[in-house]
Parts: C-alpha cells; structure tokens; sequence
C-alpha cells in the first residue's frame, strides 16, 4: 500500500494547477555594481516602462508594481544562497515541483502528483506536461534530475535539504523518482524551496554561468538586473498557468530604512516590506499609504563557536564560549524586553526558542533565563573569567530591522558585566558569507532565520544538528553547537510520520539545547509593510512579496 496525494483529480486542485504555482536564508555570482545583467525578451523594453489597461469604467489601469527590497539579491543563480530576499526574486523565475499556500500547505507546482512508498525509501513525482522555459525549450524529467543533482552536491547552501536523499532518477520525461536513504516525512518542505532550472543551463556549467543565464519556467522573465539598483521583469506571457494580472515588476534593493521610507513617501514604491519601526507612523499618516503588520516568522537569535578551542572573535586566543556557564551569563546579561520596547518600539515578541508558536513542536513551557545582570557576573567568575574577555560580535547592518541597533545594545549589556566587544557591522552582502559554518571566520554572531515548513523539529534540524559539511548536516548551525543526545533525537524525528509524536520529540530536543544555551534566542521580529492605497496585497507569513498576488484596485 502507497500513500497517495493525487491533487489534479480535485475539483479544487484543478483549479489550483491552472492559476499556476508560487513558492513559500550566501555566494556572490551576480555582477560587479557598474554592470547590468540582462536578458533578451519578447517586449525587449525595461520593466519600468509601463502599460496600461482600462479598468471597467474606461479609466486607465496600470499593470506595472516596484517592490522594495532590503537588500540585493546575493546571487542570480538559483543555487547560489538560500536566503530571504533572494528566494522571493528567484520564484518569479523560477518554480519547484511543489510549494506552499498561505497557510504552509504543500501544494502542486511543477509537479501534478507524488506517491510516498510504504516504507518511505522512495517518492515518486508525476510532473505537469507542456510546460516550457523562458527560451522555448520543454521542461521534462531531465531538467529535475540535472537540477537536484546539483543541488545536493555543488551548492552549500542547498545540499542540506537533500541529506535524506541518495538519488534522482528520470524513469521518463514526466516521472521523477527520488531514492532516500532514511525516510523522511517532511521532504516536501525542502523540495517547495529548490527551483528548477534546465538541464542546458546547469549541466558543465559554472556557478557564475547559471547565474549569467537565467531562464526558468516562472510566471516572470528577468529583464535586466543592476546590481544595487534594481531588477526588472516582465511577464512570461506563454507561462503554463494563469498570466498575471501585473505584467512588469521592478524591484528595488534599497538597504537604508531611512532611504526606503523617503522612496516610499514619494510615490516611486508600490509595496514596501521591512518598514522602519520608526517611520510606521510617519507612513501611515501619510496619504495614499497603509500599514499592513503581523508575526513574523523570523528569530532573532545570538550564535557562539562552541566547537573550537581557539574562537576568531576572542582577542588573545582561546575559547570562553564553549563553557555552558559562560553562554548563560551573556544570555541573562541582555534585557530582552527594553530592546523590544525601546528599540523595536513594541513591534517584536519575545521569545525562548527558535521555533514559531504556530509550529508543531512548540513548547509553551519554555521560559527565557530572565535577565539577571549579578548572576551573569558570578557565573563568568565561577567559570574562571572575573574580569571578562574581549570578543568580536559580526552582525549584518541591514540583515533585520535595526539590526544595527540591536547589535550595539547587546554589546552594551555584554560591557556591564565585564565583556569588551567589538561591534563588526557588515552589510549582508558580506555579512551571509561571512557567517557561512564551513568558513569558521566567526565567534560570536547576532542574525536572524526563519522557515516556513510548520514543523519545529527543521528549526532545530538545520540549527541544533552537529554541522557537517560533507554529509550536509546541521547548515544553519553557525555556533557549531553538537550534543550526541541531540542528533539521535532529531534524527528520529526527522523520520516520525506521527505528527503528534513529532511534536513530542521536539519539545524534548528544545528542552536540552535550552538547557545547554546553544543559542541566544531573543525576539520574534513583526512583519510590517508600506503599501499604496490603490494596491491590493495582503502579505504572506513568510515575508515574500509576489508580484502575481497583487492587483490594482
């Protein structure tokens, strides 16, 4: 007996398949700043020259948005990072076989329907027919298995989502089948985050070739890229599913807040995310804009190099960080709430663990170490550092909003109870690869993760697991945190098919990483957006702004 998710035979998911599909955190390949990257396309004009239909009134109706970004995109090659800002650019491109709704459901995409074997080991995918790229050509079976493949074993940044999987196979031009080698119930939350790019373009091919030839099945073809300046797209017009309504897009990576803001108010911005905490009322206020917030799914969080004996960040050598107590002094140091009240102007929810409280797996019981400046002092003398050390704290400057700001109160709690730090604030376009586990160049780092799966138990995979960049293990594990107790733990959730027992695994896991301060949880960051009156959108949970889920009203 085979577990069957055959969506097209709903009524539905019919419905569904013939809208198309849309998806739910770094390499640097795109251009230098002074070069555009551009693209042939069939209007062969930039994205920010408009058109124009008639709503039924006869009024003129634009069908053009810019979007701002808070930074570059960090690569325009598929593979190239895993990460926020430049996903959400990468699935106007490009597709996955499967992604998610609004509410994390695994939906079809590229791919019509899949089976799960009985005892989990492989999983097979009927892909959607007739669909083409952008240059004509037909996607099939081949283009899946050339991309998986390099994904699994060329890209950093992805082959952790492919660990559970041994193999691809192109049984034809329409069936894929993948061979695990442990099973693996929740595959299809990292399958909904691989694009799918053709064989063509990737097979013999440099990181900095796929990047220079961007071509993909998406409701969008690239246009023209500028790099810190701005990216435009015009609507693929032969897309397999239904032509959005909105058919140029420019985004506009603009990492100030200030700056975005001033963007915002004079009228050149459509939909604005990571709005200034600050300038939310000054937005609001403001004619013809609104303000549209909720939960995010992002953790703040603080890492510390828990591995080596020598931390990069620790001035003198040695490594203070690998003893718990010390961990703990400098998580009871920070008083979380006055960074939420004060600097985050209430627009943050504190939090003591790295899982969503929406996830399953979430522990309501979990409570933060309060904050404790004595006890942090007696526990760094206890641990054998009276007088504190010195270290460097990296922290991206536009990687959150007041990211910068953040980081500076941090270091400043960390002083009063003896620590000297020094403040290494980067943009995140050196920031993300800085940071990267196998570089080992950091010691001590304040960023932010997120994932959209549901499942707590992937936070704690991708954070908690003993990192190892040969099996592609433990990505996001920045601190190189490892408890063998831990790994046995994840590893036997990461195969329970039993949701409830999933949970139950989890809390457990999150109870002993709490236990050992493997990292500094500090706040959930709010979503908040800018967006035009005469725009229809309401924003997805996990901060990606599509441009063919907004209408002009």
């Amino acid at each position: 007996m085979k577990k069957t998710w055959k969506y097209i035979a709903m009524a539905a998911m019919a419905a569904a398949l013939l809208a198309g599909c849309g998806g739910g955190d770094s390499g640097e390949t795109a251009a230098p700043a002074t070069e555009a990257v551009s693209q042939e396309t069939t209007a062969g004009e930039s994205a920010a020259e408009t058109t124009e239909g008639e709503t039924e009134s006869g009024e003129a109706k634009r069908d053009h948005v810019t979007i701002a970004l808070s930074t570059d995109v960090s690569s325009l090659n598929p593979y190239g990072q895993d990460n926020n800002v430049t996903n959400q650019v990468m699935f106007h491109i490009y597709e996955p076989l499967v992604t998610q709704d609004r509410d994390l459901s695994i939906i079809p995409c590229l791919a019509d329907s899949w089976e799960e074997s009985e005892d989990g080991m492989t999983w097979t995918f009927k892909l959607h027919e007739g669909v083409k790229f952008h240059d004509g050509s037909d996607f099939t079976a081949e283009d899946v298995v050339a991309s998986y493949n390099y994904a699994k074993n060329e890209s950093e940044s992805y082959k952790s989502r492919f660990a559970t999987v041994d193999s691809f196979e192109a049984v034809d031009d329409y069936t894929v089948v993948l061979h695990m080698n442990k099973k693996y119930p929740l595959l299809l939350t990292d399958l909904a985050m691989v694009c799918i790019s053709s064989k063509e373009n990737i097979e013999g091919k440099t990181e900095e070739e796929i990047g220079n030839s961007v071509i993909g099945t998406g409701r969008y073809k690239l246009v023209e890229h500028v790099k810190e300046d701005h990216i435009d797209m015009e609507v693929n017009e032969d897309y397999w599913g239904e032509v959005p309504e909105i058919k140029t897009v420019r985004f506009r990576p603009i990492s100030n807040a200030a700056t975005r803001t001033a963007t915002m108010l004079s009228g050149e911005l459509d939909v604005m995310g990571g709005v200034s905490v600050q300038d939310v009322d000054r937005l609001e206020a403001s004619e013809g804009i609104h303000i549209v917030s909720e939960p995010s799914m992002e953790m703040i969080y603080i890492n510390m190099e828990q591995m080596l004996d020598d931390n990069p960040g620790v001035e003198g050598g040695g490594n203070p960080l690998k003893d718990v107590r010390v961990r703990k002094a400098m998580y009871q140091a920070i008083d979380t709430d006055m960074i939420i009240n004060n600097i985050m102007q209430g627009h943050a929810y504190p939090t003591a663990t790295l899982i969503r409280d929406t996830f399953n797996g979430f522990n309501p019981d979990l409570e933060r170490y309060p904050y404790d400046p004595e006890a942090a002092k007696a526990l760094l003398a206890e641990a054998g550092y009276p007088d504190g050390f010195t270290i460097t704290l990296d922290a991206g400057s536009d990687i959150t909003v007041n990211s910068s700001e953040v980081a500076q109160a941090v270091a400043g709690y960390w002083e009063k109870i003896g620590i000297k730090v020094n403040v290494n604030l980067m943009p995140s376009a050196t920031f993300l690869p800085h940071i990267r586990p196998y570089e080992h160049k950091t010691g001590l780092l304040i960023s932010a993760w997120s994932v959209y799966t549901g499942e707590g138990i992937t936070m704690m995979n991708q954070h908690c697991y003993t990192y190892d960049q040969e099996k592609g293990t433990g990505n996001a594990n920045r601190g190189h945190y490892s408890n063998p107790e831990v790994d046995k733990l994840i590893d036997e959730a990461m195969q329970e098919s039993d949701k409830e027992r999933r949970a139950e695994l989890t809390k457990e896991i999150d109870q002993i990483t709490h236990d050992d301060v493997a990292y500094i949880p500090l706040y959930v960051q709010e979503n908040i957006f800018a967006v035009k009156d005469d725009v229809d959108y309401t924003p997805r949970f996990n901060k990606y702004v599509f441009a063919w889920e907004i209408s002009i009203k």
